[in-house]
């Protein structure tokens, strides 16, 4: 894995990684957005490969690399899905208005945003339909009516247990609306589902962390009646309609529980999917684990491995405020090489309570400005893959 520096002296280590993403052959660059949903632990590890020069000369590593791709592209479209209803159950949508509303916030939040991304013109053809009532959108994007009904779904469901629901403003409320759905069926089974097809492929293929048999117990617990799914995401063998207990896959009855138990036992295998498949997706670009116990010895893994990933409470979405440019005592700007250093001061942390919140957030750290004086000022620099980057353009370390 080639290693480049723009800074590396005693007391300083900044790795090189260059703006935007490489997509040919030919390391050409273009604009490398932010992660979609809760994937962080994908783009980050994928982003520092790419950065570090790293290629598929293994067919079988390849095809790995698509199925994980290809989950990550399923996790992300339900997590867009959920925060969508999530909001119009905020704003506590009119029933009657629910697919209207659903309509705009995908055209928006999704297919406008998509198609700008693909294809710039498409984007601009986008525009005229999202708040009119034009079709034209509708026949481009082939998936718009499926996602209504999810999202319409979702907000019927979350009110069929809330029907007190009125409307709200606070960021962490719409986040504990969607962790709500998150934590239910059709999220948990649509999940689930495409987790254990994953799991199965993955296995043949000589995965390194799922068994043949990984996917028995958690099969049983998926329940897909009829459910909108996204068609290009999804397996070609995919049944249409999966029971518990009673599907092709599975081997014997399924134990009677309760709906609180099959939720509990649904999200217990899906973190352990997500713990392997981290683990899985660290193998198939052949990235090593490491440990450090002090800045020093962090100082020395980058000097001697090049940038790494860490896994924590790390970024913007752990702080009351966004990152700004850090001052020093004198009030100028903190800079490392060419580059100004934003980041939080000292107070600025959201409380977290550690026991209850286990949703960490991968980084990729990518040098250390160590004061030896004042150890509590040193800071670690980063890479968040919630943030954008374009070519050309400084990526804005933390």
């Amino acid at each position: 894995m080639p290693k480049f520096y723009e800074v590396n002296t005693d007391t300083e280590v900044l790795c090189y990684i260059p703006s935007g993403k490489v997509t040919t052959e030919d390391d050409e660059q273009e604009a490398q957005f932010g992660q979609d949903g809760d994937t962080c632990w994908f783009h980050s590890t994928k982003r520092l490969a790419k950065a570090t020069g790293y290629r598929f000369d293994d067919p079988t590593r390849l095809q790995q690399y698509e199925l994980i791709s290809t989950f990550r592209k399923t996790q992300s479209y339900l997590d867009a899905i959920v925060l969508i209803a999530a909001s119009l159950i905020a704003e506590n949508c009119p029933r009657e208005r629910t697919e209207q509303h659903a309509r705009a916030c995908i055209l928006t939040q999704t297919g406008l945003v998509a198609a700008h991304r693909a294809n710039f013109k498409l984007a601009q053809k986008a525009m005229p339909y999202v708040t009119g009532e034009q079709r034209g959108l509708v026949r481009q994007l082939k998936s718009l009516e499926s996602d209504i009904r999810a999202v319409c779904e979702y907000v019927e469901r979350y009110r069929k247990y809330h029907p007190e629901a009125t409307k709200v403003h606070d960021k962490s409320e719409i986040e504990a609306i969607a962790n709500w759905l998150k934590a239910r069926n059709p999220y948990q089974s649509q999940l689930l589902d495409c987790a254990c097809r994953t799991a199965d492929a993955l296995s043949e293929l000589g995965s390194v962390e799922f068994t043949q048999d990984w996917s028995q117990e958690p099969r049983q617990l998926v329940q897909l009646i009829n459910l909108p799914t996204k068609p290009d995401l999804v397996f070609t063998e995919r049944p249409s309609v999966i029971v518990l207990g009673a599907g092709p896959e599975s081997t014997r009855p399924a134990p009677e529980l309760t709906v609180q138990q099959k939720q509990a036992r649904r999200k217990l295998a899906l973190t352990e999917f997500n713990q392997k498949i981290r683990r899985e997706t660290l193998a198939v670009f052949q990235m090593n684990a490491t440990t450090f116990s002090n800045p020093v010895e962090l100082m020395e893994i980058l000097k001697t491995q090049g940038p790494l990933l860490l896994p924590g409470f790390y970024g913007s979405s752990y702080y009351k405020a966004d990152a700004h440019p850090l001052r020093n005592e004198d009030g100028n700007i903190q800079t490392m090489g060419t580059r100004q250093l934003h980041g939080w001061n000292r107070g600025e942390a959201d409380d977290l309570n550690f026991s209850t919140n286990t949703q960490l957030h991968q980084i990729i750290v990518i040098g250390i400005k160590y004061n030896s004086e004042n150890p509590i000022r040193s800071h670690v620099i980063f890479i968040d893959p919630n943030d954008h980057s374009f070519p050309g353009e400084q990526r804005k370390p933390t």
